[in-house]
């Protein structure tokens, strides 16, 4: 089995990330690594973001549209299941 690391800049411009990250920049160079763009979608806020990161689902389908905090947050782990599945994650953390 491959493994994957993935490495979020959160709060970064991405010209800023392509400049600031060096030893980043020669491991994509050297086609050790991939570096994509991620094209945000509203609300701007991280933990939105990262559940779609996480899951493939826009904001209005996952339907976390704010920063959790407490026992919801907590639930939303269960994205970290493969594969991945929607009725089970909208069962659990999405009521």
């Amino acid at each position: 089995m491959n493994k994957v690391i993935l490495i979020l800049s959160d709060a970064l411009r991405y010209d800023a990330a392509v400049a600031g990250m060096g030893y980043l920049g020669h491991l994509v160079e050297a086609r050790l690594a991939s570096l994509y763009k991620v094209i945000g979608e509203l609300p701007s806020m991280s933990r939105p973001m990262y559940e779609t990161l996480h899951t493939g689902l826009p904001v209005v389908e996952h339907g976390v549209d704010h920063r959790l905090t407490g026992g919801r947050a907590r639930r939303c782990v269960q994205y970290c299941r493969a594969p991945f599945d929607k009725a089970q994650y909208l069962r659990v953390c999405c009521p």
